[in-house]
């Protein structure tokens, strides 16, 4: 038997053929989870291996691996304990292994695809070039943006620490451009 352990961060490795795997899948969406399938990974000799599912899961409390295992109807060999969860959802897409194939960002389902977006983003963008694209967003939009919006764009994107760091300023931005736009639409009325 595999080695019990407690643990809020998991990652497992499952199978598609298999039924119960299947089926702890779809009991995995109750949590916060990362899911992607690995259908194009291939051995030392180049040749496709067996399609596999790797999942992050995120628990709010410790728990057994063993306990996770039966309400997932699985056996424990498929758990192990994650000690670094920005590593391991990067895994998921091999982001920072060159030897392995490279998948997609969209291939990642579940709620941390959010997380692992935000931890790409910040290794991989320097903060001007954040600032650079969050003021085009709002440039670029043809509405006017409440703070709400553009937070769950920076949120989602990556860019929150950004954010948080100088919201006195995009909460500027935001303004200019409302009034801009309100401004506009006032001398539309007025041209007609």
């Amino acid at each position: 038997m595999a080695e019990n352990f407690r643990s809020r961060k998991l990652g497992l490795l499952l199978y598609p053929e298999d039924e119960s795997h299947v089926q702890a899948i779809e009991k995995i969406k109750a949590y916060e989870y990362g899911l992607i399938l690995h259908d194009r990974d291939t051995d030392e000799n180049g040749e496709i291996i067996k399609p596999h599912y790797h999942v992050v899961l995120s628990l709010k409390n410790a728990q057994w691996a063993t306990a996770i295992a039966k309400e997932l109807g699985i056996t424990p060999n498929y758990i192990q304990q994650i000690r670094n969860e920005e590593s391991a959802l990067e895994y998921l897409i091999h982001y920072n292994d060159n030897d392995k194939y490279k998948y997609e960002i969209d291939a990642v389902q579940g709620s941390l695809k959010r997380r692992l977006i935000e931890y790409i983003n910040k290794s991989d963008t320097p903060e001007s070039d954040k600032v650079a694209i969050m003021i085009q967003y709002v440039e670029e939009n043809a509405n006017t943006l409440s703070v709400t919006k553009f937070s769950k764009f920076c949120a989602a994107s990556g860019y929150w620490d950004v954010f948080r760091r100088s919201g006195a300023i995009f909460i500027k931005i935001l303004e200019e451009h409302n009034h801009e736009l309100f401004e506009k639409n006032i001398k539309k009325k007025f041209d007609r």
